[in-house]
């Protein structure tokens, strides 16, 4: 995206424009072919505009939930939820892995980041292969 940055406009009536473009399209029944370039650029749009850049500084959960959110999605099909309602597994999906995220980062990934800032990444060992 930086390599575009001077020639993207990013302006609220063309958020509303692709936000508008995008519902004719949800209408019509085209998202899937077209409303990828619409959406793209409400994403942007709203990247930039949303008070969410603090996000993330402190507490990055993304690791943790991106470990847990397969099991906990595995598991939730193969006790059918998904055939019940795929908004509630969806749902379900986020909830249980959004929490087990958070706990993956408090409790095992910045203890780990503290320690490894605490001792170092300590000594090569001989024949070990170097680092690149």
């Amino acid at each position: 995206m930086i390599a575009y940055e001077g020639h993207i406009p990013v302006q609220g009536d063309l958020a509303v424009a692709a936000a508008g473009l995008f519902v004719i399209l949800a209408i019509h029944g085209q998202t899937a072919t077209l409303g990828n370039l619409p959406m793209a650029y409400l994403r942007i749009w709203l990247a930039i505009h949303l008070p969410f850049q603090a996000i993330g500084r402190t507490t990055d959960i993304s690791y943790g939930v991106y470990l847990c959110a397969f099991p906990i999605q595995q598991l939730l099909a193969v006790a059918g939820v998904h055939e019940v309602s795929f908004i509630l597994y969806a749902a379900l999906s986020v909830l249980l892995a959004v929490p087990l995220g958070y706990m993956s980062f408090r409790y095992i990934e910045h203890p780990a980041q503290r320690l490894v800032a605490l001792i170092g990444h300590g000594e090569r060992r001989a024949g070990a292969a170097p680092l690149r």
